[in-house]
């Protein structure tokens, strides 16, 4: 029987996965104005800003506001992670020749929605997993990847790690320190250092570059 998956279920694997020893970086002073880079892929603050802003504005919307933004005090460094790692499954699966169709992210999009009750319900079961309304075709793009690799590798967490590891060393990740630091022993994604970065995280109308 032929496996599916929901994307927005796999979000919180996917979160999972970050904290495991997958990633590997280097610095660079080339991107002004970046939140992190992966290979030839940007991923700007001001991206990252906007996505926090749409999913704080549904957040605000929901009953349950108060409760929400507070499970969620760490959501723009949540989301530049999670850009990040999504960036480096698909460079994992494309260097296992698997593709995703437009086709494929649409049915899963269609199948959600007929499970969840239709658009508006997926929309509120986006933002109950920290995710932009706008961006869950891309989680679910993320989520096929992943599902897609997992089916490729066996199912084994040492291939795929191996995989995700390899992925990383090949295509460079470099993260702004505002976000986290990378543990290249571990290669893992941590904490900053330095409390003031960890405020300026949050901070998503304060400017940043990557560190020259």
């Amino acid at each position: 029987m032929k496996r599916r998956t929901s994307a927005l279920s796999l979000s919180a694997a996917a979160a999972v996965l970050l904290t495991a020893p997958m990633l590997t970086g280097c610095s660079t002073d080339s991107h002004p104005g970046a939140a992190a880079v992966v290979g030839d892929e940007v991923i700007s603050i001001a991206e990252v800003q906007d996505y926090v802003q749409e999913v704080r504005d549904g957040q605000l919307a929901q009953p349950d506001a108060e409760q929400s933004l507070a499970e969620s005090s760490s959501l723009t460094r949540s989301i530049v992670h999670q850009q990040v790692f999504n960036a480096l499954v698909k460079a994992a699966a494309e260097d296992a020749g698997i593709e995703v169709t437009t086709r494929e992210v649409q049915d899963q999009r269609a199948l959600t929605e007929e499970q969840l009750g239709g658009p508006e319900a997926l929309d509120e079961a986006a933002i109950a997993e920290f995710i932009a309304p706008s961006k869950v075709d891309d989680t679910f793009r993320s989520a096929l990847y992943q599902d897609k690799l997992w089916r490729h590798y066996g199912n084994d967490d040492a291939r795929i790690t191996a995989a995700l590891k390899e992925a990383a060393t090949e295509v460079g990740v470099t993260l702004n320190p505002r976000y986290g630091d990378w543990d290249e022993e571990q290669f893992a994604i941590t904490e900053p250092d330095t409390p003031w970065l960890n405020t300026l995280a949050e901070e998503p109308g304060v400017p940043e570059a990557l560190p020259e």
